[in-house]
């Protein structure tokens, strides 16, 4: 029996691979807008995904990718909460800086990438017993987070977290 050529499409690592080019059976609508903003950033508002399915998904990948936001006065504002943060074992205060900085980041798809190399690495508080260390852990993924897998993977070589988390 013959596969259907829609069968043979799914299965073609080419076609896979392949970059997104809207078209009548495949347009850029809000569906797909949504789903790329809940996999490369945390959702969006209304108007975020209006202004997505304005720009197409180039321009929306672009803006991801490349924020044409000055940061600087964000993480300055985020280092007074970091010091306050790293200097207790507990992690609660860690938590609740890191998401609010998640919340209010003018780069979602830094914070989302930073968020998923510490689950995929993950080291356990209950081990390091130091909010100090794991804010260096988070600070460092999220340098390496749009870099090279190399060179992420030469950092954690280093990380006090992993050493002390592995014994």
């Amino acid at each position: 029996m013959r596969a259907n050529n829609k069968s043979n499409q799914l299965n073609d690592p080419g076609l896979a691979w392949a970059p997104y080019k809207p078209d009548k059976n495949q347009p850029w609508d809000l569906r797909k807008a949504g789903h790329l903003l809940r996999r490369a950033a945390f959702g969006a508002n209304w108007e975020q995904l209006k202004e997505a399915l304005k720009n197409g998904p180039e321009t929306t990948i672009e803006k991801l990718l490349n924020p044409k936001i000055d940061t600087t006065s964000f993480n300055f504002e985020y280092e007074a909460y970091e010091k306050r943060s790293a200097g207790s074992e507990s992690t609660e205060t860690l938590g609740a800086w890191w998401l609010r900085r998640i919340i209010n980041t003018p780069n979602p798809l830094l914070e989302n990438l930073t968020f998923f190399w510490h689950n995929y690495f993950a080291v356990s508080n209950a081990k390091v017993k130091s909010a100090a260390i794991m804010q260096q852990r988070i600070k460092s993924l999220r340098y390496h987070a749009l870099g090279d897998f190399k060179g992420l993977l030469q950092n954690l070589y280093h990380d006090p977290a992993m050493f002390v988390s592995f014994d």
